[in-house]
């Protein structure tokens, strides 16, 4: 009898075992901080723009018009018009910092990606951070510059 009681005992304890680690991968899956790293293309097409999730903190921007990104991105982070914006982007050498590799931040509380722009001028140590519009939708959209990102599963390198 108390080799049955046991068994039931140890089989509870294990389903519930089981049960628990099933449940964290469901919440894993919806966790507003859970990346999947990927390629998200604009409206899903592969031959569109990029945001490359390389992992969870840096990214690239692959087949974007950079002069066009960084204007955009600075006019939205800043209050700078016309010729401060062009003077900023040169003095922040942003067109070149938006070719290569960026890190980022994600606040799980608005599930906004900030992205960092660092400067590589000497005349200023002060980080731009940018891009409050970048919203990581869920692990298969990202929201950007008012269109949609859309997470393809490829094999090739881009």
């Amino acid at each position: 009898m108390k080799k049955h009681i046991a068994i039931i005992v140890i089989s509870v304890f294990i389903l519930l075992l089981l049960s628990s680690c099933s449940d964290n991968e469901n919440k894993n899956d919806e966790y507003p901080n859970y990346f999947t790293t990927g390629n998200y293309y604009l409206d899903g097409d592969t031959g569109n723009a990029c945001i490359q999730i390389i992992n969870y903190n840096t990214m690239r921007f692959i087949n974007f018009d950079i002069d066009y990104l960084a204007y955009y991105l600075v006019a939205e982070g800043t209050d700078y018009t016309g010729k401060e914006i062009e003077d900023f982007m040169e003095r922040h050498n942003l067109p070149d910092v938006f070719n290569e590799v960026i890190e980022f931040e994600f606040n799980e509380e608005d599930n906004n990606i900030y992205v960092k722009a660092l400067s590589n001028s000497n005349e200023t140590n002060d980080a731009f951070t940018v891009n409050y519009r970048m919203k990581y939708e869920n692990k298969d959209t990202i929201s950007f510059m008012e269109k949609v990102y859309i997470r393809c599963d490829i094999t090739q390198s881009v």
